[in-house]
């Protein structure tokens, strides 16, 4: 390429003319090396940070090496500060409107911070310079605390400069009180450095903060409404009675296990397509879109067909503490026969109903599931909003019988179906009807933007080689999903064994639980997709960076939601219509799983950074096999060999979780899990 033709490209850049850049530079790019683009456009730009920055942006578009572009970027802010050309205030400016991508914004950040202290007194000022110089070069970055005592003492000695390598005697330039910096102690100085130290670790920029809310407010939003909604249901469906309440309770646990099992299956698939994403490969994005719809259509059927086979054996599971007696000892056997029977109903009904709603479904989660690993999460969560407000509104119809309601000073006759709990069936499966037409529909209109739609139904091909390392990768996190859904189920059942009022009780915890999880559920796909677009495009260190930042940011959120949870621990049970003995029984498990909630957020972060590297196999011991070998084997001692109560019960299981804590502690130390998996995959279509 032509210096002329990178100046055309810097002119069409800064008159906003996208659009013909895209063209022409395309076209270029797929004879000539990336970096050459850059080298010339460097050399032709101006010195306006704004139009530097956006053919950063542009060149980090488009299949260069990150590091290659950080270091130019580095040496050419070097050149111009070396020149005379621009200021250290500039330079710094600079460093942060150009790299907001690469270490630049982070290194400059820090130097600020440093800056701040020199002016303060705490920092000698020929330390921040000679450690800035050392920044711009981009080598090893020097101890700056150890430089600002050398300093000092050679001032002590009457020295007038410090040998700064590479440049020799470097003069003063920045205005520093000595006098001041004496006052300060060692302790203090030592403080502050950890607090900037801190800072750059767990803190980052605006720029890293706007592309988090940009993933994490819909999914947020998203997740949000739906576990507030799924409370009204709960609410409304408890109206019908604690039986009632009970069986949606355990057919929900049944269809976790199958709602999981997809979520496995699709997550495995994701991995390949976050990072197809990050690394702008359209083909293998299609490839890894077409093989979800592989893996859920044969899931569906076999699904179906296991809870047509057997689900009132899985229902009459969970009613086996009742009938023993453990639950209500103060009914007599022929009521507690009675009470199971009306509840195993309710069950049957509402389990038969849900299946038509499957199919929908799986089918909607593969669409939204590569929609959100592109980074576009606005267009799922619209449609899950809608879904959910249909859920809502049919609920209302459906579930109650036509009654009169006092509204705005009058009274208005509403229509209601009378069908009960096959009423929130059928309203929970036209919803997800609802959910798939309007995913669908936008995401076929909106082909341009959804690129991987593009071709994906004009065959149905899938590279063999693609499909061995999905299914290396992908098995064992589908196994872990299938054997952590089993492994909750178990625990749950050993809970049943203390009766129909342990499992009301709890029924109600899990639906407080899940909206105040809403950040957490949400976050386990930012760390999902940002971790995983770094690794896609080679920056190991990149990902490692934004996954810390993630973690702090889910830790601190979940210790102020944990907090509110236990205040609402007193009122929340009140809000249904159980008896008193489980509102008791359910205060005191939402005041633990308050307690236990910043835990569980850390652990749920930490699968999906181990999980966003293809580290499945170290998931799937993470994560299921610690299920069964730990909470599950002590869940089912306590109910059977102890006489516990639910609530010790449940205390014991949420604070075994510590032991997994400290080891999901040092497995993220190790940086093992940073891994690319899709470079060595070919996924050219014929």
């Amino acid at each position: 390429m032509t210096p002329e033709r990178a100046m055309l490209h810097r002119l069409l850049l800064e008159v906003g003319e996208r659009s013909l850049l895209d063209a022409e530079v395309n076209a270029s790019l797929e004879a000539d090396d990336p970096l050459d683009d850059l080298i010339l456009a460097l050399a032709v730009c101006t010195d306006d940070g704004e139009t530097l920055h956006a053919l950063t942006e542009y060149l980090l578009d488009h299949p260069a090496d990150e590091a290659a572009v950080e270091s130019m970027l580095r040496q050419e802010i070097s050149t111009r500060y070396a020149d005379g050309r621009i200021g250290q205030e500039e330079c710094l400016r600079l460093m942060r409107v150009v790299g907001t991508r690469t270490e630049l914004a982070l290194d400059a950040s820090v130097m600020e911070d440093y800056l701040e202290m020199v002016q303060e007194g705490h920092l000698h000022a020929e330390a921040a310079q000679m450690y800035f110089d050392a920044m711009l070069r981009g080598g090893p970055l020097p101890d700056i605390w150890a430089l600002h005592r050398r300093i000092r003492r050679e001032k002590r000695s009457g020295r007038k400069g410090v040998e700064n390598p590479g440049n020799g005697i470097m003069p003063l330039d920045i205005p520093c009180e000595s006098a001041t910096i004496g006052k300060q102690s060692n302790s203090q100085r030592r403080s502050r450095a950890m607090l900037t130290d801190l800072k750059k670790k767990f803190i980052g920029d605006k720029a890293f903060y706007r592309t988090v809310m940009v993933i994490l407010l819909p999914l947020v939003v998203q997740q949000g409404i739906t576990s507030f909604v799924n409370m009204l249901d709960t609410l409304m469906v408890g109206s019908l009675g604690e039986e009632t309440l009970c069986a949606v309770g355990v057919v929900n646990q049944i269809l976790m296990v199958f709602n999981l099992t997809i979520f496995g299956g699709l997550s495995g698939v994701s991995i390949f397509g976050s990072q197809f994403a990050g690394k702008k490969d359209v083909d293998g994005m299609r490839q890894s879109f077409r093989t979800k719809l592989y893996f859920g259509t044969a899931v569906c059927v076999l699904g179906i067909t296991l809870l047509v086979l057997l689900g009132d054996r899985f229902i009459a599971m969970f009613m086996e503490g009742e009938l023993s007696g453990q639950g209500n000892s103060a009914l007599s056997a022929e009521e507690l026969a009675q009470r199971v029977a009306w509840a195993s109903e309710q069950a049957h009904d509402y389990l038969w109903i849900m299946l038509w709603g499957l199919p929908a479904f799986v089918l909607a989660q593969a669409y939204a599931g590569s929609m959100r690993e592109m980074g576009k999460t606005v267009a799922t969560m619209v449609a899950s909003v809608i879904a959910i407000l249909t859920n809502l509104v049919l609920n209302f119809l459906l579930i109650f019988e036509t009654r009169e309601m006092a509204l705005f000073g009058g009274t208005f006759t509403v229509w209601g179906a009378g069908m009960g709990v096959r009423g929130a069936a059928l309203a929970t499966v036209i919803a997800r009807v609802v959910e798939m037409i309007v995913v669908l529909t936008y995401a076929h209109m909106h082909q341009n933007r959804y690129i991987f739609l593009r071709g994906a139904f004009r065959n149905g091909y899938v590279p063999l080689s693609l499909l061995k390392r999905i299914a290396i990768t992908g098995t064992p996190l589908l196994l872990n999903e299938v054997l952590w859904s089993l492994g909750m189920t178990f625990i749950n059942q050993c809970y049943s064994r203390r009766g129909m009022t342990a499992l009301t009780a709890l029924n109600i915890t899990s639906t407080a639980w899940n909206l105040f999880c809403i950040i957490m559920f949400a976050m386990g796909n930012a760390v999902s997709i940002m971790v995983g677009q770094y690794l896609g495009r080679r920056d190991k260190k990149g990902a490692r960076d934004v996954d810390t930042k993630l973690l702090f940011i889910t830790v601190v959120s979940h210790i102020l939601l944990g907090g509110l949870l236990m205040l609402l621990s007193g009122a929340i049970p009140q809000m249904f219509n159980a008896t008193q003995e489980s509102r008791e029984l359910a205060q005191k498990t939402l005041m633990i799983a308050g307690a236990s909630l910043p835990i569980h957020a850390f652990l749920h972060a930490t699968y999906f950074t181990i999980r966003s590297g293809g580290k499945t196999v170290v998931t799937f011991l993470f994560d299921s096999v610690y299920t069964w070998c730990v909470p599950a084997v002590l869940a089912y001692v306590l109910s059977h060999y102890t006489q516990a109560n639910v609530v010790t019960m449940y205390f014991c299981i949420q604070f075994i979780d510590v032991v997994k804590l400290v080891i999901g502690l040092f497995m993220l130390r190790s940086d093992f899990w940073a891994n690319n998996v899709v470079d060595a995959t070919d996924t050219t279509e014929a």
